[in-house]
């Protein structure tokens, strides 16, 4: 069966819109998740903050930074630890000044471990505190 220049004109402009419906959909669901994980973060529950200020780090979104600095002054330990994590794991160095006062302020020496480490890959190597 032969197939014409239209027909297959008619294949590719079809897979190009089944493409993009697909990135639309992931795009959409990434921002639902990221708006969940962001109301997460004034659940009662300190499990829920820690797992959202987690996911928010996940979404590489450069908005999560403010997020997650704010975390940072959480009053479980287990959120501030989640929240300097995810900061680490977006990578952004303008988290650097906020990191470097919470590891000032920080009491909890194993938090205050995850903020000097967080500091430490975010600058390069090297903590200058």
């Amino acid at each position: 069966m032969l197939v014409t220049a239209g027909e297959k004109l008619i294949r590719v402009l079809g897979a190009a819109a089944i493409a993009t419906v697909v990135v639309i959909v992931a795009n959409t669901l990434r921002d639902r998740g990221r708006a969940d994980a962001t109301r997460e973060l004034d659940d009662p529950n300190p499990r829920v903050r820690a797992a959202a200020a987690s996911r928010l780090g996940a979404s590489k979104h450069r908005g999560a930074r403010a997020l997650l600095e704010h975390a940072l002054l959480d009053r479980e330990d287990t959120v501030r630890i989640a929240a300097a994590t995810a900061l680490c794991e977006l990578g952004d160095r303008a988290a650097l000044p906020v990191l470097r006062e919470a590891m000032l302020d920080e009491e909890d020496a194993g938090v205050r471990a995850v903020i000097e480490s967080t500091i430490e890959r975010l600058a390069g190597g090297s903590s200058a505190t």
